[in-house]
């Protein structure tokens, strides 16, 4: 293929590939791995389902799959998904499995959430009430296209009316016992019926793995008159039959037993035995075959949720080891009363499962209801089985019970269990640590269930100061609650964020804090500082990272969300500067890791005058009075801070009217003073330069950047008018002041330009025509020279498009290299391009329809972004971050331990390497905080409001 592009030498070394693809578990998001004790191959029901999910594959639609309980529903559902995953050119981006059972709204409601949650929706993404979650759903799937592709499986479903809630999955399947009739209208409808006459005998007559006796040898067999009693009570169900085959083999009852027992109570009652009766029955027998001790065991099962079973929670409740746990529930599987299985859970650890079948599950919970009746309410058998539970768990744990790995079960349920058991003083302990909250908030990413919990204990404690601590809590968390309910929160960051100084709870995750940052990796940071008024209204975005500041000055939205009222927010020692003036121009930075303001101050009087702020409380240090060089009412100002050279710029421009010019000349120009000072004198000025521009719009400084290589700066300007852009680059060395480029381009008719790239070699701009057609432009910043190398070919620009371009960079950033802007649907085009490793990435993520993405890779790095406010980086595998990105300050990525922004009020700390969520900093009084820096210790950040006001958080220590 012949692609023009600008290469400065050979990139060969540039880009090592290597392919990383998906395994098939990866696809099969929590499918059971379901094994068949009845050992026969149901093949016009298999047929018949892969039919239609390959239809709904590819065109998307519904299945609803229907049947008795025990029918094997869930089964033939979970092969099928599995089979045509496997296959590599079926359901291609997997499927995702939902139990539902027998569950009220608000465990739907949770159930839901989950799902969010596991699909990575953002905090501000998340549905609040069960009403919204289709709405919320809806909005998520159609920005994350390669999401909305994949099948939803909603397993269980007992009540009709919940099907609403499943509207938002364009290709789904539901599992269930009954069929509405109004559903054939909307779903492919897939009947999974009990085993033929034929099918009970070939399994009932099989002797091992495999049946072994031919359908004529069962015709003149002498078992002929059982097995037709078999099927005609139970129907050919799947279950049952395959109870009843592991009894015969294996038990002292008999099928006789079973017969007479049913034909007993019949005729005690006067009547037909229902079926659901029938299998009770049949369960008992199949128990009553066990020891006493493996039916007593057995029959624990009953306490647990209708869910899959970690098999730590069933060690804890046997008090087994490990090891004894599943040596006996998989001889508990022989007997086909539960499954176990080994699956992958969401941190990617294989982990055993326990499945116990619906009916069995409802069996062992209806025997625990019976017996309660006829025992005191103090003394029940939900009561007694709980015990056990918790009992077994204090003996494992103490009180320490945050030590439990997240297995998916413990920390959402366990609570429930104590309440069920009447532990009210352990749950008064472990809802008043702050370690079990934190590892609870952590993991279920929620506050519901703990603030329902801590209304329930209120009512059973009786000693004050614990009502004041949980009290304390629930406020806490009634108010600020939602605010944890985003990846990776902190239960003790949020005290630290939201609660007093001089709260006893403060002061304990304080201490808490620097324990954890001490022995692992966690980092904590609390508000030192701030002359901001906490506010209600979050808005505002820009990123950094330390040492190095990312301002986003265009683009900014208005958040919707609001905080709760100020009233109990956390306050800090805080005054802000006395000004005898305005201030016009401020920025900020680090010199030896110690806090530095430097304020640009207009005074009532009309005059200049620049003043330093220093430390953890921004004191006042020093001022100055500033030379003007042009008209008072007219010269606009900016300053830059730069803490490695202990300095900063102060730049005067203004608009000449030719009355006082330095050049004399006649046209419209800008004159542009440029000064540079050290922070210990700043009454001296140790240069000024002055540079004339013949433009008449207004020019800003968009980007500014000190090159140590060559001890220059490195200036971008660009204009803000509408229909013509301006653009201006160049160098003033810092030792002298002496401008040794200027690089300009005059009344460039675009619609856009934005700085897409940009390091101490090179810098990138991305062009959009009035007629739609974009293009990069490639420029060099050489030694004492900017000019332009290169210019990539047209491509048309369509709203519903998605394109993207690679930038290739050597790592010493001499070379570069640039391919031009390609439409990702054509494949092969992409793949010469990009290379297949970084086409995968590519194709991996979830991309917006009328993006302009850019890979840049340098070595083993790669970064993926766009220009809109989102931002796709990868580091061992993609992630997505919600943040407005500056694009020219890409190449920070490679060198800094942190990733940070800030938006709507929080501080988002990332580990630049694997870009894993460290940790959030949260508080109203950076409600409008537009940029962010680091110390290069990172102790320190400072944050700065749209008024230049500033805060200051620190580091635990």
């Amino acid at each position: 293929m012949n692609s023009s592009h600008y290469k400065t030498c050979s990139m060969s070394s540039v880009c090592p590939l290597s392919s990383a693809t998906s395994s098939t578990e990866d696809l099969l998001r929590d499918v059971p791995i379901m094994t068949s004790s009845c050992h026969i191959s149901r093949h016009e029901c298999m047929d018949l389902l892969l039919s239609a999910l390959k239809n709904i594959d590819r065109k998307s639609g519904h299945v609803f799959v229907y049947g008795m309980a025990g029918s094997g529903k869930t089964t033939i559902v979970s092969k099928a998904i599995r089979h045509l995953v496997s296959n590599i050119n079926d359901l291609p981006y997997g499927a995702y499995w939902i139990h539902i059972g027998n569950i009220d709204q608000e465990t739907l409601f949770e159930t839901l959430r989950s799902l969010c949650l596991r699909l990575r929706m953002s905090a501000d993404e998340l549905p609040q009430k069960l009403h919204q979650v289709v709405k919320c759903l809806n909005q998520f799937l159609k920005r994350n296209r390669k999401t909305s592709e994949s099948v939803f499986i909603f397993d269980d479903v007992w009540d009709a009316s919940y099907f609403r809630y499943f509207q938002f999955a364009s290709k789904s399947i539901v599992i269930t016992r009954n069929v509405d009739p109004e559903l054939k209208l909307n779903y492919t409808l897939v009947k999974i019926p009990n085993f033929t006459y034929a099918e009970t005998v070939q399994i009932l007559s099989s002797k091992g793995k495999q049946p072994m006796i031919s359908k004529k040898h069962h015709a003149n067999s002498h078992h002929a008159d059982q097995y037709m009693e078999i099927y005609q009570i139970y129907l050919g169900l799947p279950l049952a039959v395959s109870i009843i085959r592991r009894i015969e083999f294996h038990d002292r009852y008999k099928w006789n037993d079973i017969k007479a027992i049913i034909d007993e109570e019949e005729i005690s009652i006067g009547r037909h035995k229902s079926l659901n009766d029938k299998l009770d029955v049949l369960i008992s027998c199949a128990l009553n075959n066990l020891s006493e001790e493996r039916r007593e065991l057995f029959r624990l099962l009953g306490v647990f949720r209708s869910i899959r079973i970690p098999i730590s929670m069933i060690t804890i409740l046997w008090n087994y080891s490990e090891h004894e746990t599943i040596k006996l529930l998989q001889q508990l599987q022989e007997r086909s009363l539960l499954t176990y299985y080994q699956q992958l859970d969401h941190r990617n650890i294989l982990r055993g499962y326990c499945l116990l079948h619906n009916i069995v599950m409802d069996y062992l919970q209806k025997s625990i209801d019976e017996e309660s009746l006829h025992t005191s309410s103090s003394n029940s058998m939900v009561k007694a089985l709980n015990t056990v539970l918790i009992t077994n768990t204090e003996l494992k744990y103490g009180y320490e019970w945050y030590r439990h790995e997240d297995d998916g079960y413990f920390y959402r349920y366990i609570i429930d269990h104590a309440l069920q058991a009447s532990a009210y003083k352990i749950v008064e302990i472990l809802l008043t640590d702050i370690k079990w909250i934190n590892a609870t908030v952590k993991i279920c990413k929620t506050v519901w269930g703990l603030l329902f919990n801590l209304r329930v204990i209120y009512q059973h404690v009786s000693v004050k100061e614990s009502q004041d601590k949980l009290n304390q809590f629930y406020q806490l968390l009634q108010q600020y609650g939602i605010f944890l309910n985003q990846d990776s929160v902190d239960f003790i960051q949020f005290l630290l964020n939201w609660l007093s100084n001089d709260s006893p709870v403060y002061e304990q995750a304080y201490q808490i804090a620097k324990t954890l940052q001490a022995n692992s990796a966690s980092i904590y940071y609390h508000l030192i500082y701030s002359d901001i008024e906490p506010s209600q209204q979050i808005s505002a975005t820009s990123l950094i990272i330390p040492d190095k500041v990312w301002n986003v000055t265009s683009r900014m939205s208005q958040a919707n969300n609001m905080h709760s009222p100020n009233r109990g927010i956390k306050t800090v020692n805080s005054k802000r500067s006395k000004q005898d003036g305005e201030i016009i121009a401020s920025d900020f930075d680090f010199i030896d890791n110690c806090p530095i303001v430097v304020n640009i101050i207009k005074t009532e009087d009309n005059h200049i005058k620049v003043k330093v702020r220093r430390g953890e409380t921004l004191e006042s240090e020093k001022s100055s009075m500033l030379d003007i060089y042009g008209p008072h009412d007219s010269s606009k100002f900016d300053v830059r801070l730069i803490g490695d050279l202990k300095g900063f710029i102060v730049i005067e421009r203004y608009l000449c009217n030719n009355n006082c010019c330095l050049e004399n000349l006649d046209v419209n120009h800008w004159h542009i003073i440029t000064s540079f000072k050290d922070v210990a004198e700043i009454e001296v000025h140790k240069w000024t330069s002055t540079q004339t521009i013949l433009v008449s719009k207004k020019i800003y400084l968009t980007h500014l950047r000190y090159r140590s290589l060559d001890d220059t700066f490195i200036l971008v300007w660009d204009d803000r008018d509408f229909d013509t852009h301006d653009l201006m680059i160049t160098m003033i060395k810092r030792s002298s002041g002496r401008v040794v480029a200027c690089f300009c381009r005059y009344n460039e008719e675009y619609s856009q330009r934005r700085l897409t790239y940009i390091d101490d070699q090179h810098a990138i701009f991305y062009y959009r025509t009035w007629k739609d057609q974009q293009f990069l432009k490639v420029f060099r910043l050489a030694h004492e020279t900017v000019y332009e190398v290169y210019q990539t070919l047209f491509m048309k620009y369509w709203r519903d498009s998605i394109y993207a371009c690679r930038i290739l960079v050597s790592p010493d950033e001499l070379d570069i290299y640039v391919t031009d802007i390609y439409d990702i649907e054509n494949e092969s085009i992409m793949k010469e391009e990009l290379g297949d490793q970084d086409f995968k990435q590519l194709d991996s993520a979830s991309l917006r329809p009328g993006g302009v993405y850019f890979l840049v890779r340098k070595g083993e790095e790669l970064v993926i972004y766009d220009e809109y406010p989102w931002l796709v980086l990868k580091a061992n595998e993609i992630q997505y971050i919600n943040c407005n990105f500056p694009l020219d300050k890409v190449d920070r990525l490679w060198f800094n331990n942190l990733f940070v922004f800030i938006q709507e009020s929080k501080v988002y700390i990332y580990n630049n390497f694997n870009f894993e969520l460290l940790q959030i900093f949260e508080s109203p009084v950076i409600h409008n905080s537009r940029k962010i820096k680091g110390s290069r210790n990172l102790n320190y950040f400072i944050c700065r409001d749209r008024d230049y006001g500033y805060s200051i958080i620190k580091k635990i220590s």
